[in-house]
């Protein structure tokens, strides 16, 4: 799956690009709602004819010619794009390019999605990447631990670092917890940044996940309240449990090892200690 690419400096739109042979799917996003377009063979030839009568080329070219477009930065960034304030919340992208001296020119009508779309789509992969994250932090932390732990006990044999560079400082967790540093050095001017200043890697392999199948988004769902408005609530299953249940298990289990690793190196000492 093609990650989420801010579709302009100038814009807070997002998109992800998808084609075949002679077809192609693409999606915009501004975090509040998802628009999606798709083409197969015969609407692409339609629509070619049309924008475009004094170019001749096979559906498999054009569709070539559409991806190009649309992964050129620079046309990106010179596109035409109308987004209505009223309640329908229509998109057109107009793109234009020269071909061979004639100019190349694609509309993007996209459809509006439901919530059920945005959710599927940004809520819940957001949701899950924060979650392996939040993991993953543990799993440092607990590393650089041990590594601590380990050092100590060079230290205490007396080794020493053989160049004082390279010398640390034991890891103090509740300082490292302390601040959100990460979001003023990254720079984020705009929600839609974080698609362009931040690796995609773990959002893309999870929206992956979701769309396989392998994870089911039954976590969250959206309810009405209030009239025609919608919220985010978050259900958790009693004969199951939820990832996030999965994460405080393995956390309370890295905690109680780190536990007994510490009284175990206490016991060491301790001995070492008699024999002297």
């Amino acid at each position: 799956m093609t990650p989420w690419v801010k579709w302009s400096e100038s814009s807070d739109l997002c998109f992800k690009f998808s084609s075949a042979e002679s077809s192609y799917s693409i999606s915009f996003t501004n975090l509040s709602c998802v628009w999606k377009e798709e083409k197969t063979d015969d609407e692409i030839s339609q629509k070619s004819e049309n924008l475009n009568p004094s170019i001749e080329a096979s559906n498999k070219r054009i569709t070539s010619i559409v991806g190009s477009v649309v992964n050129d930065e620079k046309a990106r960034q010179s596109s035409y794009v109308y987004l209505s304030e009223d309640g329908n919340r229509k998109l057109v992208i107009k793109m234009e390019q020269r071909l061979e001296n004639l100019p190349f020119v694609w509309e993007f009508e996209p459809e509006l999605q439901t919530k059920e779309q945005l959710k599927e789509d940004i809520v819940l992969p957001l949701l899950y990447s924060l979650v392996e994250m939040e993991y993953r932090e543990r799993e440092l932390i607990h590393i650089i631990k041990r590594k601590d732990a380990e050092i100590e006990d060079y230290k205490a044999t007396g080794a020493k670092v053989s160049r004082k560079q390279l010398e640390t400082k034991p890891f103090e967790e509740s300082k490292f917890g302390e601040s959100l540093s990460g979001i003023h050095r990254v720079g984020l001017q705009s929600p839609s940044d974080i698609f362009s200043k931040s690796s995609p890697n773990i959002f893309c392999k999870i929206s992956r996940l979701i769309v396989d199948g392998e994870l089911k988004p039954n976590l969250i769902e959206i309810k009405p309240v209030a009239g025609e408005k919608k919220t985010l609530a978050v259900q958790k299953k009693r004969k199951e449990a939820t990832i996030m249940e999965s994460d405080e298990d393995r956390r309370r289990k890295i905690e109680e090892q780190l536990k007994k690793e510490e009284e175990e190196e206490k016991m060491k000492k301790k001995k070492r200690k008699i024999k002297l």
